[in-house]
C-alpha cells in the first residue's frame, strides 16, 4: 500500500496533466441544478470539445450540454491556475450571465480547489469580474473586451447577442479577435437564433471549411455541433405514449435526409419536448446544423408564414418556364442598394425565381448585369414610389431609365407599412422560393431569401421592451420590402390582364 508521500508525489505527477485536471473530476467541484456541490466530471460531448479542440473554435449546441462550464473551467480557469502569465477572459451576454459566470464557474470552482493548491496558488485581486493569481495569470468576465492583449478569449452565447444588439456583436469580434496575442485560443459557443448577423456567418464559414476537409490553419474557424440526439440523457422511457403521424414524419425525413435514425425512445423524447418548447424546438435542440437557424424570430412579421413554407416544402428547385409571365420588382434604397426578385404568377402560385441584393448598381448596370444575363421574356417591372425620383445626375427617374432600356415599368403608390405587410402575410400562403436562386452571398456566408423574410421584425424600444408598430432596419429589411412591393404587384398584375386571362389563371380568388 502506498505511503501518503508516495500519494502525494502521484497526486503532484497528476497535476501536470491538463487531461487528468479536466477530466477526472477529482480536483473541480461544481453546483449542479439542486445546488448540490459535486466533482465536475466531463461527459461525452464536453470530452470531445477537449480532445479536438483548435486554436479558433465555433461551437453550435443544443441546450442544456453544459459547454460554457467545460469552456470557462476546464479550459480557461485551468489554464489560469496552471499557466504563469496568461491573460484569459470570458465575454458574457448579458450582466446577469456576468455575475452568474464569475460566481458560479469561477468563483465558486476556485473556492472549492483543495486547500494544499489554494495555498500554492493565491488569489492576489478578487473584485466582481476578475481574479488574479499568484501566478501572475488573470480570469476575467465582462461584457466586451476593447484594449490590451490576451491570450485565451470565449465569447458565450454569441446568438443571443446579435439577436438583440448586432452592432455590439460585430464589434465584439472586431475589437477582440486582433487583441488575441501569437499564443491564443478561442471559443464562440451559443444556440442558434436567426440565420442573419454574425454568429451565423461565423458558423457557415466554419460549416464549409469542415465540409471541405481542408487541414485548418490557426486562424481558421473549427466547427464542432452537438444535437440534442447524441445525448445519452434525452430518452423517454414512456410504453403508453404513442408517436404520432407528425413526428414518425420528421423523423423519416431526417433519415432520408441527413442519414440520422433515433430510436422509438428519443422520438418520444422529441415528441414530449417538442410539445413545451413548439416552436422553439429547432432552435433549442437542433437536429442538424441548418435545422438550428430555421427558428421563428421573436417579434417577426412573417414568422408562421416562413415556418409553414419550410413545413409544406415551398422552398425547393424548380425551372424558369418561358410560358408563364415573367415580372421583376426591386426595393430601392439610398447609395444605389437594392433588393431584386424575379417571379412568375401561375394559377394559385407565385413562384420567386431569383433574388439579388446588390450596391452601387443604377439601373443600367441592373439591366446589363443581372436581368439581361438571365435571358428571360420580362414582362413588366413594377418599381415602388421612389421609382419616379428624378436623378440629381442625369435628371432621369429610375423608370425612365428602365424604358428607355426597354422595360415596360410601372411605378406603385406608396402603401401603409402596416398595411403593407399584412398584404404579404396573406399572399405567403401562395408564394414558392427557388431554394437554388433565391440565394445571395455576403463575405462568402450565404443567405437565403427566406432567412431574411424570417428576420424581419418589429423594432422595440430597448429599455421596456415595448413594439413601436414599425420595422426595424436591419440587414433584412429591403429584401423584405421588395417581398412586399412584390405582393403589392399582384393587384397591379391582375388590373392589366384581361378578366378572361385572369380567370384562366386563378379558379380561387386570392385574397390580395
Amino acid at each position: 500500500m502506498a505511503t501518503q508521500k508516495e500519494k502525494m508525489v502521484l497526486f503532484a505527477q497528476k497535476l501536470q496533466d491538463p487531461s487528468w485536471r479536466r477530466k477526472e473530476g477529482l480536483l473541480y467541484k461544481i453546483r449542479d441544478k439542486d445546488g448540490n456541490v459535486v466533482p465536475f466530471i466531463t461527459n461525452e460531448a464536453q470530452n470531445k470539445l477537449l480532445d479536438e479542440m483548435h486554436q479558433f473554435n465555433i461551437i453550435l449546441k443544443a441546450r442544456q450540454l453544459w459547454f460554457t462550464t467545460v469552456i470557462d473551467v476546464s479550459i480557461l480557469l485551468d489554464i489560469a491556475l496552471w499557466t504563469p502569465n496568461v491573460k484569459c477572459w470570458i465575454i458574457a451576454h448579458s450582466k446577469d450571465a456576468v455575475e452568474e459566470i464569475f460566481n458560479e464557474k469561477i468563483k465558486f470552482v476556485y473556492d472549492n480547489l483543495p486547500e494544499g493548491i489554494k495555498a500554492v496558488i493565491t488569489v492576489n485581486t478578487d473584485n466582481a469580474k476578475q481574479l488574479r493569481f499568484s501566478n501572475g495569470s488573470t480570469i476575467t468576465v465582462w461584457l466586451s473586451f476593447r484594449s490590451g492583449t490576451l491570450q485565451y478569449l470565449h465569447i458565450s452565447e454569441l446568438g443571443k447577442v446579435a439577436y438583440k444588439y448586432p452592432e455590439k456583436a460585430r464589434e465584439m469580434i472586431t475589437w477582440a479577435i486582433p487583441a488575441l496575442s501569437q499564443n491564443w485560443m478561442l471559443f464562440i459557443e451559443s444556440t442558434a437564433e436567426w440565420a442573419v448577423w454574425i454568429f451565423y456567418e461565423l458558423v457557415q464559414t466554419a460549416l464549409k471549411l469542415q465540409r471541405s476537409w481542408k487541414k485548418l490553419n490557426p486562424k481558421e474557424p473549427k466547427f464542432f455541433f452537438f444535437p440534442w440526439w447524441e445525448n445519452k440523457w434525452y430518452v423517454l422511457d414512456d410504453p403508453d405514449l404513442i408517436i404520432t403521424d407528425e413526428t414518425n414524419r420528421y423523423f423519416t425525413d431526417l433519415y432520408h435526409s441527413h442519414k440520422i435514425q433515433c430510436s422509438e425512445e428519443q422520438k418520444k423524447w422529441y415528441q414530449t419536448t417538442k410539445e413545451l418548447y413548439k416552436k422553439d424546438m429547432m432552435r433549442e435542440y437542433p437536429s442538424y446544423p441548418e435545422e438550428a437557424f430555421k427558428v421563428s424570430v421573436k417579434w417577426a412579421y412573417f414568422a408562421k408564414e416562413v415556418s409553414k413554407v419550410y413545413d409544406e416544402k415551398r422552398e425547393c428547385l424548380f425551372p424558369y418556364e418561358p410560358g408563364l409571365r415573367t415580372y421583376v420588382t426591386m426595393d430601392i434604397w439610398i447609395s444605389d442598394a437594392m433588393s431584386i426578385i424575379v417571379y412568375q404568377v401561375n394559377w394559385l402560385e407565385i413562384r420567386l425565381l431569383k433574388w439579388w441584393n446588390v450596391t452601387g448598381f443604377g439601373m443600367v448596370q441592373v439591366h446589363s448585369e443581372l436581368l439581361s444575363k438571365l435571358g428571360w421574356n420580362i414582362e413588366r417591372v413594377y418599381l415602388p414610389f421612389d421609382g419616379a425620383v428624378r436623378s440629381a445626375n442625369d435628371g432621369q427617374t429610375r423608370a425612365e431609365t428602365l424604358e428607355k432600356l426597354g422595360y415596360e415599368v410601372e411605378v406603385m403608390r406608396a402603401h401603409n407599412v402596416m398595411d403593407s405587410i399584412q398584404l404579404a402575410r396573406d399572399t405567403f400562403k401562395y408564394c414558392w422560393f427557388n431554394q437554388a436562386w433565391t440565394v445571395v452571398s455576403q463575405n462568402d456566408v450565404d443567405f437565403s431569401l427566406l432567412d431574411m423574410l424570417n428576420a424581419y421584425r418589429e423594432k422595440r424600444d430597448k429599455v421596456s421592451g415595448i413594439g413601436l408598430g414599425k420595422p426595424e432596419h436591419n440587414e433584412a429589411s429591403h429584401p423584405a420590402d421588395a417581398f412586399r412591393y412584390m405582393c403589392q404587384s399582384l393587384e397591379h398584375i391582375k388590373q392589366a390582364l384581361e378578366t378572361t386571362v385572369w380567370t384562366t389563371y386563378w379558379t380561387d380568388e386570392p385574397d390580395f
